[in-house]
């Protein structure tokens, strides 16, 4: 979630408000639980893939759910049921409201075709690929959640094999959402939300089991919880290690020996406890241990979804490529245009071959020309190309070349625990050059191209 909020998208939006229409909808106010299903709806193409996950999750849950002698939850009092009167009433107040909202309260007519165009953009992107492999939104899930893999893996096989009607539920809504993220040709890294908000309320269930102090023996309990946390930052330190180490080094297996041998220490300890000491006094103890550790790396992982990390960190999150010179390449710009003409926004800018909307953006404050071909005859004072195109023109230029787009290279990361500690990979560069006519410099009157 932290991730998906500093992107420029809908989905946060479909989240949000989903949450709020079903809260209000369990709770029996069905007029607002419509409206903010109506502002869900508002939210982009993701929208519908978050709500079809939905729908054949209820669809399946409607066969497989026991029937009799579960222990269900408490409903509240006002709990609506699915009904002809209650889907009418959502139906109103969604409609109305997407029509109000989605038009700017009307002074934007033509903004309901963006809601219709929405879900074209969603049929359209099972015919187009992303270029998003489905394997790095299942290395995203183990590198990014093995807090709510952990725990919320304990409280799916728990409740199946107690027939809990709510984790069976949630446990389909997982694997729908799952299942179509990584079937969908279209899909965006951001995609995997829908899936990990059921692995998280599962996950919400099954810690909740262990937020007690153990009846007897807690001094007891508090030293098992110490030394699960000992021995899993004890593998972490030797994966940490590993990751630095360069490939083919003997000291990769000898690290490698070290985790095995320090989680296979740990299963032993707990398990001897459990047999000669307390169920209870283990089970807590390597509840709360592991959940201090986990904890921690899910707090280090938020951190490092906001893009604050390092200069060089990658997160699989991240939507689009990042610009890294963007900002130097606008300040030569202001300053030749500055030194040139007075004001740093009045020279004319001509980009060849550079299909880049972040581009255009940087320049909006500039008179931009893009073309395919450059005029021979023509002189444009700044230029802006591919770093492997030649000008070819009759003034002569001088240039600067910058990094504009980085792209993660997942295919040879090479070193998985490199990226787990340090979250570096190796990246595609695309590099463009700033050209500049020689005689809009102050030294540039008698000079030749360079």
């Amino acid at each position: 979630m932290v991730a998906v909020s500093r992107q420029a998208n809908g989905t946060m939006i479909a989240v949000i408000y989903g949450a709020f229409a079903w809260g209000f909808w369990y709770n029996g106010k069905l007029q607002w639980a419509g409206i903010f299903a109506g502002m869900a709806l508002l939210g982009g193409p993701s929208v519908w893939l978050g709500g079809l996950g939905l729908g054949l999750a209820w669809a399946l849950a409607q066969s497989i759910l026991p029937r009799e002698n579960v222990d269900e939850p408490e409903a509240s009092p006002n709990h609506a049921r699915f009904d002809k009167s209650t889907l009418k009433t959502l139906a109103i107040y969604g409609s109305g409201t997407i029509l109000l909202i989605g038009t700017l309260f009307t002074f934007v007519p033509n903004g309901i075709s963006a809601w219709f165009s929405s879900i074209v953009v969603f049929l359209r992107g099972w015919g187009t690929p992303s270029g998003i492999s489905a394997s790095r939104l299942l290395l995203m899930l183990v590198a990014y959640q093995p807090l709510a893999l952990f725990f919320g893996g304990i409280a799916i096989v728990r409740g199946w094999m107690q027939r809990d009607r709510r984790v069976i539920a949630l446990s389909l809504w997982l694997l729908t959402a799952l299942i179509l993220a990584l079937a969908y040709p279209a899909r965006q890294a951001h995609d995997l939300l829908w899936a990990t908000l059921p692995l998280w309320i599962l996950t919400a269930f099954e810690i909740d089991r262990f937020l007690r102090l153990p009846e007897i023996d807690r001094a007891e309990g508090l030293g098992v919880t110490a030394l699960t946390f000992i021995l899993l930052i004890f593998t972490w330190f030797n994966l940490a290690g590993m990751s630095v180490l360069p490939a083919g080094s003997p000291m990769i297996t000898t690290r490698l020996i070290l985790i095995v041998g320090s989680l296979f220490l740990l299963v032993i300890s707990l398990f001897l406890i459990a047999v000669g000491w307390s169920v209870e006094t283990a089970t807590l103890g390597g509840a709360w241990g592991t959940l201090l550790v986990l904890g921690i790396y899910t707090l280090g992982s938020a951190w490092g979804a906001t893009g604050l990390r390092t200069p060089k960190g990658v997160e699989m999150w991240t939507y689009g490529t990042p610009v890294p010179q963007a900002g130097l390449l606008l300040e030569s710009i202001d300053q030749i245009s500055t030194f040139s003409t007075g004001d740093e926004t009045s020279q004319p800018i001509t980009i060849r071959g550079v299909d880049s909307p972040a581009l255009l953006w940087l320049l909006r404050d500039y008179e931009i020309a893009q073309v395919n071909v450059l005029d021979p005859l023509d002189a444009p004072p700044l230029v802006i190309t591919l770093y492997t195109t030649e000008l070819g023109l009759a003034a002569s230029y001088r240039g600067q070349d910058f990094i504009w787009r980085q792209t993660p290279n997942y295919a040879v990361a090479g070193n998985f625990a490199k990226w787990l500690v340090l979250h570096e990979m190796p990246q595609d560069s695309e590099t463009i050059i700033l050209w500049g006519r020689n005689d809009i410099f102050f030294d540039g009157q008698n000079m030749g191209n360079e």
